[in-house]
């Protein structure tokens, strides 16, 4: 989402997913090179549209696959 590489280009989206991942990532280096990019999409953002795609990032529960 933040390239726009095979869909349109949305930072918000790319927000969520950097953040996401961040919170995910065991290691602390994979954690700050998400945390810029997640940064530098915000940077891209509207105040407004930044704050909603944070209520998303709280809002996520992961599902458990059934497999």
């Amino acid at each position: 989402y933040f390239d726009g590489a095979g869909v349109q280009r949305d930072y918000a989206s790319a927000y969520v997913w950097f953040s996401l991942a961040a919170r995910q990532t065991p290691l602390e280096d994979n954690r700050k090179g998400l945390t810029e990019l997640r940064n530098i999409a915000a940077a891209r953002m509207a105040p407004e549209a930044v704050a909603a795609a944070e209520r998303l990032v709280e809002a996520f529960r992961p599902v458990k696959s059934g497999r």
